[in-house]
């Protein structure tokens, strides 16, 4: 990875530019974890370093297990055309939970000159204590996670082989205690084909979201519909009765739904970059 050591003022002195990334998985969201309160704390922690500018990545229902994730990619590349000077997280799991990938990351991130600080953990890798701190963490972290990640993952793949589900329902199905299978959710299905009616229908994420709202039609937890909670509907593969389970949309209108993401994906701005002075711009 190589970068500009970040924007230069009028005397030629580095200005420090700091990007706030913060990251929330699907069982996280249900936890209660909040992007806006990981947002708060970081953006709270910029006064003792003195930094007066910064940028917002957020990558929302996002899984840590690797680094495929939109914002984190946009945020990598902004570092690599020398945007930004310092990372602030507000634990570095939120990088990654594989201890591995982060500490490879930081290492990398540290040779062109950007910093991470994680401000629960108390972590700065700009100085030596900081960066002796994330190695002994990475060890003992990692071999935890690794045999948790196995256990579960042994117990997960035997209740998938025998069509059973772990966790919350996603919208469309209901879970059935007695034989732990998803069965459909007659209420939700009608909602559920809709929104892949009006998305292949030439649709957005926000019109379809809007006209959801504009029926009076819930979440299944009473909230309004968001871009984001239709984009994981649209793209979930359980939908056309992956994993024995019950199949509430074809296999086809499945597979061109994925081709339109696809396309889409490319062309629509997802991000918005928040700096100090409260204007914003967009990545794309």
């Amino acid at each position: 990875m190589m970068a500009a050591r970040g924007p230069q003022n009028a005397n030629s002195a580095p200005v420090r530019i700091a990007a706030i990334y913060c990251r929330v998985s699907t069982k996280e969201q249900v936890l209660g974890y909040s992007l806006n309160e990981q947002y708060k704390a970081c953006k709270g922690h910029l006064g003792q370093l003195n930094i007066k500018r910064h940028r917002i990545y957020r990558d929302e229902g996002k899984s840590g297990k690797n680094m495929k994730r939109d914002a984190l990619q946009q945020m990598l590349d902004d570092i690599i055309e020398g945007r930004i000077t310092d990372i602030i997280v507000w634990k570095l799991d939120r990088l990654s939970r594989s201890m591995v990938d982060t500490l490879n990351l930081i290492q990398d991130l540290k040779e062109i000159g950007v910093s991470v600080i994680s401000v629960t953990q108390q972590i700065d890798t700009s100085n030596t204590q900081g960066m002796l701190f994330v190695s002994m963490l990475a060890g003992f972290s990692q071999m935890e996670v690794e045999n948790i990640s196995q256990r579960v993952q042994m117990g997960l793949k035997a209740r998938k082989r025998e069509g059973k589900w772990s966790g919350t329902p996603p919208y469309g199905y209901k879970y059935n205690p007695e034989t732990a299978h998803l069965e459909p959710h007659p209420a939700e299905i009608p909602v559920l084909k809709e929104i892949y009616s009006m998305y292949l229908e030439d649709g957005t994420l926000h019109s379809i979201a809007r006209q959801l709202n504009l029926k009076e039609i819930p979440t299944r937890n009473g909230n309004p519909w968001n871009y984001t909670t239709i984009g994981r509907i649209l793209e979930r593969p359980l939908y056309k009765g992956d994993n024995n389970v019950p199949a509430l949309i074809t296999e086809q209108a499945w597979e061109k739904a994925q081709e339109r993401r696809g396309g889409r994906k490319k062309y629509c701005p997802r991000y918005a970059v928040e700096v100090s002075t409260g204007s914003e711009e967009v990545l794309v």
